[in-house]
């Protein structure tokens, strides 16, 4: 993800999001109404979109767009003990943005403007990196702030837990065979290096099964062995008279009980304290802009939604529609 956050912290909605953001089967025609229906019935949904719907929503080019695990992971540290992590994968060039009338001018001239600029760079010699950091949070963290640290819906405070350099990703050669290295590789939240058990959320747990199964239906039964999906180092014991002992004991996942979502504070601090007034007027623009079409009694509906984020953002949506919203 290129969000900090989910739209949704329960799996059983994942289908229903998914088809308010796809056009209707029905006339292939593109509807907003479907995708403002579901904010309404998904609130906290409203946080990942404010960000999209804000200038961070389009990057000025791959090599300036972050990446999230949105998931905080169980590991066990060396020291044998259980830590909890939240990965951010940042560019080297900085978190970079367009605006949506330079994104519409850029599509036009080039809709392959993002893969061509980044094979260009790497063709180049100009090698795209990002570094990876984590946010590290211990049990005893765990027990005093309770579930919200699993909420997906929701982010870790940097200025609590702060980022911790954990290494670097380069690209440093374009695919050869883009079928072969790309379009055939089978990415899977469940593929798991030893030290990282899982995340406890019920939307990682859907995930580990959603993404074999729809892998194995697109690739076959044999996916894991097509090359680009295969390890790099074939095990290759010399042991011999049975296995060498190892000790196979490591904390199991953690059980939590999950609550209903909310996240408006967070949204809240994002929409007052992070979006600057040049952004947040574009912010502004855009929402309306999303909302001409939908009738005024769903508009209605949805300026509640941003009236729970923030009186000021419904007050500047609103007045572009000559309507008022009362607290």
């Amino acid at each position: 993800m290129n969000t900090p956050m989910f739209v949704i912290n329960n799996p059983v909605h994942y289908v229903k999001v998914m088809h308010a953001l796809r056009r209707p089967p029905e006339s292939y025609l593109y509807d907003p109404n479907t995708f403002w229906e579901m904010i309404v019935k998904h609130p906290e949904s409203m946080f990942a979109f404010l960000m999209m719907f804000a200038d961070r929503g389009i990057p000025k080019t791959y090599r300036h767009m972050p990446g999230y695990n949105i998931h905080t992971m169980q590991v066990v540290g060396k020291d044998g003990k259980t830590y909890f992590v939240r990965f951010h994968i940042l560019p080297t060039l900085g978190i970079k943005h367009m605006t949506t009338a330079q994104a519409q001018e850029t599509n036009f001239a080039d809709q392959d403007f993002y893969t061509r600029d980044l094979r260009d760079s790497i063709d180049k010699g100009d090698f795209p990196s990002w570094t990876v950091k984590v946010q590290i949070i211990t049990e005893e963290d765990v027990l005093q702030y309770g579930y919200s640290f699993f909420d997906i819906t929701r982010v870790i405070p940097i200025k609590e837990f702060p980022l911790h350099p954990l290494g670097k990703i380069v690209l440093n050669r374009n695919p050869t065979n883009f079928f072969a290295e790309e379009d055939q590789s089978a990415f899977n939240p469940g593929n798991l290096v030893d030290g990282i058990i899982g995340a406890p959320d019920k939307v990682f747990e859907a995930r580990r099964y959603a993404y074999t199964d729809a892998q194995m239906y697109r690739l076959g039964p044999h996916a894991r062995e097509i090359p680009v999906n295969c390890p790099i180092n074939v095990p290759n014991s010399a042991s011999s008279d049975g296995t060498d002992y190892g000790s196979t004991r490591q904390p199991g996942l953690l059980r939590i009980i999950e609550e209903k979502p909310y996240n408006f504070d967070q949204a809240r601090e994002y929409y007052e304290d992070e979006i600057k007034c040049g952004e947040r007027k574009r912010l502004h623009e855009t929402l309306r802009l999303a909302l001409a079409s939908t009738p005024p009694s769903l508009r209605e509906k949805v300026f509640h939604v941003f009236a729970r984020i923030s009186q000021n953002l419904v007050f500047n949506v609103a007045q572009g529609f000559n309507t008022t919203i009362a607290e």
